[in-house]
């Protein structure tokens, strides 16, 4: 039980640096994906102002850190090994 307990507390100590490297790899945000995010959202981009188009990115990026960190806790689970 204790070296489970040790995996524990060393994976929080390090999952918010292996999440920044695994999000910087597999994040690109364009602009067509905004646009995109927005009408799904109800919103016409086109009609945004320049600092509400940064904010509809921020929101667009927030959403894709959300989706892409349950892939990368679903890939630590996937590739963990059990140790009882």
């Amino acid at each position: 039980m204790r070296k489970g307990i040790e995996y524990r507390i060393i994976y929080e100590k390090t999952k918010e640096y292996v999440f920044d490297l695994f999000w910087s790899e597999h994040t690109s945000v364009d602009e067509q994906s905004v646009i995109d995010f927005c009408s799904q959202k109800g919103v016409n981009y086109s009609d945004l102002s320049n600092n509400d188009r940064e904010l509809a990115t921020d929101a667009y990026t927030n959403f894709l850190q959300q989706d892409y960190f349950l892939e990368f806790q679903e890939s630590l689970v996937d590739s963990a090994e059990i140790i009882y």
